[in-house]
């Protein structure tokens, strides 16, 4: 108990060094707003925008875009060699 009476303003100043950091942190680390978006290039458009060039339905280029990179990871996980529509009825 001695210590305490001896440095009476050591508690304050650890909470407030406690809340200080605690408050740096929520309000981001002092790193700067985040860039206004760049247009998005052709590769790397959403849904919305490939429904919007096509005059489509969004949901219909999703579910189009959805099907496709399935069968892409597909194909990309198989190691068995490619087969052609034409063999692949028989």
């Amino acid at each position: 108990m001695t210590d305490l009476r001896r440095f009476p303003i050591l508690p304050l100043l650890v909470g407030g060094l406690l809340g200080f950091i605690g408050g740096y942190f929520a309000a981001g680390g002092g790193r700067p707003a985040a860039a206004p978006a760049a247009p998005t290039p052709a590769g790397d458009a959403a849904g919305g925008q490939i429904a919007e060039l096509q005059g489509a339905k969004t949901n219909a280029i999703e579910v189009a875009l959805h099907r496709a990179l399935g069968r892409l990871r597909t194909h990309l996980e198989d190691d068995s060699p490619p087969v052609r529509k034409s063999q692949a009825g028989r």
